[in-house]
């Protein structure tokens, strides 16, 4: 199927990532970065990581998402709120499509992790499978280390461990490659049709979608 596709959204797209601040803030000398477990957390402001938008518009596609800080209610009794990242949007299959994601933009410098052992986050989603990606390079389109998660309605932890994060390119597996957790340059959520080498996401379902998130932090 063929649906009419986004020009202006594909530039925006592109103007987030690699406009030319961003671009100048990575020739310029980093800063040094306070050391700390917290990666993100949503109570803080400015954001410790600042996501985008990353959906299949840039290859063509129409599904379409959105990141945004907001209010949670919890689902006991008590009905508590907490502020939450609110990753969601709507997935759609037409011009070959079928992904949405939100990639931080590239932090200078690196977070330096070689000391621990993964990445965990507090989530609550949709009954959907997402995967956490991190990235090792400041290349667009280099090794995208990947690891699919669960969700259910209510809150859960996910573990990250380095040594299980699947290298991929373009969603497929790279035989041999080898995290550098010194040189984390960026963090991103995804909802795909898609789970490795061609094989499709068994919990998928097109349509709207949400993913709550939580703290990140190293562990």
């Amino acid at each position: 199927m063929r649906a009419q596709w986004d020009l202006k959204r594909f530039v925006d797209t592109a103007l987030f990532f690699n406009g030319p601040e961003q671009v100048l803030k990575r020739l310029v000398p980093p800063r040094r970065r306070a050391a700390s477990d917290t990666i993100w957390d949503p109570t803080v402001q400015p954001p410790m990581l600042d996501f985008g938008p990353l959906d299949d518009v840039v290859m063509g596609g129409v599904s379409e998402s959105s990141f945004e800080i907001s209010t949670s209610r919890s689902s006991d009794t008590a009905g508590e709120e907490s502020t939450v990242g609110v990753f969601a949007g709507t997935i759609r299959t037409e011009n070959n499509g079928g992904f949405a994601g939100v990639r931080s933009r590239s932090l200078s410098p690196p977070l330096r992790l070689a000391a621990k052992s993964g990445i965990r986050m507090r989530v609550r989603g949709d009954g959907q499978r997402y995967k956490l990606i991190i990235r090792d390079s400041y290349d667009w389109n280099g090794i995208a280390w990947a690891l699919s998660f669960d969700t259910t309605r209510e809150w859960s932890v996910v573990e990250a461990p380095f040594n299980d994060l699947v290298p991929t390119l373009f969603a497929r597996r790279v035989p041999g490659a080898k995290l550098d957790a010194d040189r984390i340059t960026t963090l991103q959520l995804t909802l795909s049709k898609f789970e490795y080498d061609g094989r499709l996401n068994p919990a998928f379902a097109a349509g709207p979608f949400r993913l709550e998130l939580g703290k990140i932090e190293a562990y």
